[in-house]
C-alpha cells in the first residue's frame, strides 16, 4: 500500500529552484515536494519536486489527465499493473484519479472534498447525517471520452462527513474507534467517551493517510538536521533535507523490521549508534 501527500521545505530566501507558496500548511512558503511513503513502515519510496507551472506542464500524462491525476501517475509509476493500492487525501483524490489508475492497474482509496463533479455526491450527503450512519454506491464515472468505469462512492458521518472514492475494499463492518470529547460544566472539564464504528474502507484511509505527516515529523521535525543546520544556500537547505530523509528511512525500516522485538532504540540513540558506526567504519 502505498501513501500519497505533499511537502513543504521551508525556504524564505532567494532561490534559482520553484518556490510554492501553500497558506494552509506550517510552513507556506518554500520548495513543495510531492511524496510517496510505504503505508506500513512509512518509509520514503517516491519523490517528486514541484517545477512550476509551465515546467509541470511538460510533464508526462498532465495533458491527458491534468495536474494532480498526472502527478500521482508519475509517482506511481514503477507499481503499474502490479495491484497495487494507493491512500492519498483530497489534494490528490478525484473521480478522474481513480478512473486514470484503473487504467495502470492500481486501485486507490482517496479522499474527494473537490472534482465532485463526475458523480452526484449531494443526494448521497442527504442520507448521512447521524453520526455513525454511512452508504455507499457503485458509480460510473466517463473521463476523457473513454468508455465509464465503476468506481465506488463511500460516506461516513462522524463529525463530518469523509466522503471516499475507492476502488478496493469493502464497507462492511470495520474496527471500531475510540473517541474523545471534552467540555467545560460548572467549571470542570468532562471527559466523554464513546466507541464510533465505521466502514473497512474508511478504517483503513483513517490508518494509513497520515503516514506521510509521520515520516516529515522524523525528518523534518524541530530536532531534525535541517532545523539544525543554518544556511543561506539554498540547495545546501534541500540536501540537509535529503540527507534526514535517507536517515529517517534508516530509521524507520530498523524500527519495521524490529516491531515485534521487547524494545528498540529511541531515534536519538539510533542517530547515535549510526554516527559512531560511520566515524568508526574501516572503509571510510
Amino acid at each position: 500500500m502505498l501513501v500519497a501527500d505533499e511537502t513543504m521545505v521551508q525556504w524564505e530566501g532567494i532561490s534559482s529552484a520553484h518556490l510554492t507558496v501553500i497558506l494552509r500548511k506550517p510552513t507556506p512558503l518554500g520548495f513543495e515536494i510531492r511524496k510517496f511513503v510505504c503505508g506500513d513502515s512509512g518509509v520514503l519510496i517516491m519523490a517528486e519536486l514541484c517545477e512550476g507551472a509551465d515546467l509541470e506542464g511538460l510533464k508526462n500524462w498532465v495533458e491527458e489527465w491534468g495536474k494532480h491525476t498526472a502527478a500521482t501517475l508519475r509517482l506511481t509509476e514503477p507499481w503499474h499493473f502490479k495491484g497495487k493500492c494507493v491512500v492519498a487525501d483530497s489534494w490528490f483524490g478525484s473521480f478522474r484519479n481513480a478512473c486514470a489508475h484503473l487504467a495502470k492497474g492500481t486501485y486507490v482509496i482517496m479522499n474527494v472534498k473537490r472534482n465532485r463533479a463526475q458523480a452526484p455526491v449531494a443526494p448521497l450527503l442527504e442520507k448521512c447525517v447521524e453520526r455513525e450512519t454511512h452508504f455507499s454506491k457503485k458509480v460510473g464515472v466517463r473521463v476523457n471520452g473513454v468508455e465509464p468505469r465503476e468506481v465506488y462512492l463511500s460516506i461516513h458521518m462522524d463529525k463530518k462527513p469523509m466522503v471516499l472514492v475507492h476502488t478496493m475494499s469493502t464497507t462492511g463492518p470495520g474496527p471500531t474507534r475510540r473517541r474523545t470529547k471534552r467540555k467545560l460544566v460548572k467549571g470542570h472539564q468532562v471527559y466523554k467517551e464513546w466507541t464510533l464504528t465505521q466502514p473497512v474502507v474508511h478504517s483503513i484511509y483513517r490508518a494509513k493517510f497520515n503516514q506521510v505527516d509521520r515520516f516529515n515529523a522524523y525528518a523534518m521535525g524541530l530536532r531534525s538536521i535541517q532545523k539544525a543546520q543554518r544556511t543561506r544556500d539554498w540547495w545546501m537547505r534541500f540536501w540537509y533535507t535529503m540527507l534526514g530523509a535517507c536517515v529517517t528511512n534508516a530509521y524507520l525500516a530498523y524500527s519495521f523490521t524490529n516491531r515485534n522485538q521487547d524494545s528498540i532504540l529511541t531515534q536519538t540513540q539510533f542517530k547515535k549508534e549510526l554516527v559512531a558506526a560511520l566515524i568508526a567504519n574501516p572503509w571510510s
